[in-house]
C-alpha cells in the first residue's frame, strides 16, 4: 500500500469519527431540551419547562392537498418556531411524508394545543383528523 494512500485513508475515518461524535453530542443536547411527539401521543398530557421545545410529527401526504395546521394555541404560552416542514419519506409521486411542527414554552402556565389535518380550501367540510395535546409548562 503507498504511504500516502493510507495516511489519507486515516484522515478520512478520523474526520468520520468527529463528525459521528458531534452530531451524537448535538442529539443529546437537542434530546434535553426538545420533547418530540408523534401520533401515539395525541389526547395526551405533557410536561414542558420554560425555554424548552416541543416538536410534533406527524404524518401527512401533501399530494391529496391535506396539510397540518395549527387550530388553536395559547401564543401567550407557547409560540410557533417557524412554519411547518413536510418530508417526503417516499420518492415517488403521491408518496407520503411527514409534517414536523416546533413549538417553544415561553411562560409558566397550561396550554391546549390542537393541529387539523384538512384541505385549507374547504372550509365548510370537518376536519380528516385532528391531534390535541396539553401542554403543562413549568
Amino acid at each position: 500500500m503507498l504511504p500516502g494512500l493510507f495516511w489519507s485513508n486515516d484522515k478520512m475515518r478520523i474526520k468520520s469519527m468527529v463528525l459521528v461524535l458531534l452530531s451524537s453530542v448535538f442529539l443529546c443536547v437537542c434530546s434535553a431540551y426538545c420533547l418530540t411527539l408523534t401520533e401515539k401521543d395525541n389526547g395526551s398530557t405533557v410536561n414542558v419547562s420554560v425555554g424548552q421545545y416541543l416538536e410534533i410529527i406527524l404524518a401527512s401526504n401533501i399530494s391529496t392537498g391535506y396539510s397540518w395546521n395549527v387550530v388553536s394555541i395559547d401564543p401567550a404560552l407557547l409560540s410557533q418556531e417557524g412554519e411547518a416542514k413536510y418530508k417526503q419519506e417516499v420518492e415517488r409521486i403521491g408518496g407520503g411524508g411527514h409534517t414536523t411542527f416546533r413549538f417553544k414554552a415561553i411562560e409558566k402556565g397550561e396550554a391546549s394545543l390542537t393541529l387539523a389535518y384538512y384541505r385549507i380550501w374547504e372550509k365548510s367540510q370537518p376536519y380528516e383528523k385532528t391531534f390535541t395535546v396539553t401542554v403543562s409548562i413549568n
